[in-house]
């Protein structure tokens, strides 16, 4: 008499962190890319194991109704929290798991002065600390955390920060930072 068994473990399916972007315009809605989280839920799972769906209640998950898309405007401003439905296809069981999305005040930065050093005689580079101004560009609330970079498509990207902008060295005699 030969008996075989096969035993299915359940996920380790994680509740995903809060979702937060910076308000552009201080209104308290955003558009989210839901997908952006999948990762985070399946916590190492292989995907192709699961259906997730987004819904703004936790009946609508529970029910599989009324799924929302993963490209989402809030409907709450500042924070609303969504349910996720994590269907294994595999088992044919499901968890609902909610987190919240997060629209944060854009911080009111004030533009500083120029800094300047003249040179007697000229030479053209110095080395500037540009961390100088951050109590005046942040008006004085703390908490603020400044990057320096030199282009704007870097600073909106958020890639190739000056990496000592306490002890930067211009690289042209009139430099935008």
């Amino acid at each position: 008499f030969f008996l075989s068994m096969s035993f299915a473990m359940e996920a380790q399916i994680v509740t995903p962190s809060p979702y937060e972007v910076c308000d552009d315009n201080n209104d308290g809605f955003a558009i989210f890319d839901l997908s952006t989280k999948t990762a985070e839920i399946l916590n190492g799972e292989n995907p192709n194991n699961y259906v997730i769906t987004y819904h703004e209640n936790v009946t609508d998950a529970s029910s599989d109704i009324f799924s929302i898309g993963t490209n989402y405007a809030n409907l709450i401003a500042f924070i609303q929290t969504l349910y996720v439905r994590i269907e294994n296809v595999t088992l044919g069981t499901f968890s609902v798991v909610d987190f919240d999305l997060v629209v944060s005040v854009a911080p009111t930065i004030i533009q500083p002065n120029d800094l300047t050093i003249y040179q007697n005689p000229y030479v053209g580079a110095a080395t500037f600390n540009l961390t100088s101004q951050n109590d005046y560009m942040a008006a004085g609330v703390a908490g603020y955390n400044f990057s320096f970079y030199l282009t704007q498509f870097d600073a909106m990207a958020g890639t190739a920060q000056l990496p000592t902008p306490s002890a930067y060295t211009n690289s042209s005699p009139m430099q935008t930072i």
